[in-house]
């Protein structure tokens, strides 16, 4: 790399992340990271290898776009449309479901410096019905504190209850302005037929009774599938119909349990 020298820790990291197949490594504000990402991504152009670099707001976009630049690494970003420039279109692929938690990347922040204060989402407060924390008491000491902080007197802090996280295979889907992705009574005609296809192939590979694919197909979709639809050829399923239908597997079998 051209442009910096790395310190002897930054190089640990780099072989580190280079050794890893899918790497996860926390670094505090201050020790380099955008620098080292630029090393570890000037390695891999060099080898013909494509890089995606993401962060969650416009400003670390430009900001880390800057930094990589200014130490000679070529860079393109994906940004909101900006019709004024002429670009009206932008995709950005979660994997994760960041939206949900975060917003999306063109949401209004209230930036503050306060410690005591915290950045507010307006876009996100709106869509969460505009609830705001409220005062409530310390259940060890009955003093008076903010919802979902500690308790500045006893020191109690609030608790995170773990919850229990299924994994499972998973397609891409359009998550629209208020969150919500489109139902299966949405789907177009020749997406309820590539899913009734897909059911047909499980049906015949695990050899189910006649029928059930298309009374799946009627609890996913509110209705049978056209009698037509029968004389099409079965489809190999993805993987989100095929974590719907284990999903209903599970579902059948915990509900049989429970009523012997």
């Amino acid at each position: 790399m051209t442009g910096f020298e790395l310190r002897d820790c930054q190089i640990d990291i780099i072989k580190k992340v280079t050794a890893s197949l899918h790497p996860i490594i926390p670094l505090p504000t201050g020790s380099g990271k955008t620098i080292i990402a630029a090393a570890v991504i000037d390695d891999a152009v060099k080898a013909d290898q494509h890089v995606i670099f993401v962060v969650h707001r416009r400003e670390l976009v430009i900001q880390a776009s800057e930094k990589l630049l200014g130490n000679g690494v070529d860079v393109d970003r994906m940004l909101c449309p900006h019709p004024e420039s002429g670009k009206v279109d932008a995709r950005i692929l979660d994997h994760s479901g960041a939206v949900y938690r975060h917003g999306y990347p063109d949401d209004e922040i209230d930036w503050v410096l306060s410690p005591d204060e915290k950045a507010v989402n307006q876009s996100e407060v709106t869509r969460a019905g505009g609830h705001r924390r409220e005062l409530t008491s310390c259940p060890r000491c009955d003093a008076v504190r903010m919802e979902g902080e500690g308790c500045r007197v006893c020191g109690w802090s609030p608790e995170t209850r773990p919850l229990y996280l299924e994994v499972g295979d998973g397609e891409l889907g359009r998550v629209e302005r208020d969150r919500g992705a489109p139902t299966s009574t949405q789907w177009s005609t020749a997406e309820q037929l590539a899913f009734y296809r897909q059911l047909m192939w499980i049906a015949r590979q695990r050899q189910y009774r006649d029928g059930w694919a298309a009374h799946m197909f009627r609890e996913r979709c509110g209705r049978f599938p056209r009698w037509k639809w029968n004389r099409a050829e079965p489809a190999p399923p993805g993987g989100a119909v095929t974590a719907w239908v284990r999903s209903r597997n599970i579902a059948y079998a915990k509900a049989m349990g429970a009523s012997r």
